[in-house]
């Protein structure tokens, strides 16, 4: 299970490196096991058009998410 389209950005979330968060054209953000390499939880909803980017804070706790529709949105990951 992956990404519809091609994968715009992807970034390790600080302090758990077992896990990684990609988004992509496809407008979802998939947060994805590095061990087993499996799909722990997609976003679907959020942004209007493909997302461009995904940053994650430094302490790991948010994660924010550019888009093409001109939108920042910002996430938590707990």
């Amino acid at each position: 299970m992956g990404h519809e389209h091609e994968v715009s950005s992807i970034s390790y979330i600080p302090g758990h490196t077992d896990f990684l968060i990609s988004c992509s054209r496809d407008q979802s953000i998939r947060i994805w096991d590095t061990i087993s390499g499996s799909c722990l939880h997609v976003i679907t909803d959020g942004h209007k058009d493909w997302i461009k980017r995904v940053c994650v804070t430094h302490q790991g706790l948010y994660f924010a998410t550019a888009s093409n529709d001109e939108t920042i949105i910002v996430w938590n990951t707990q």
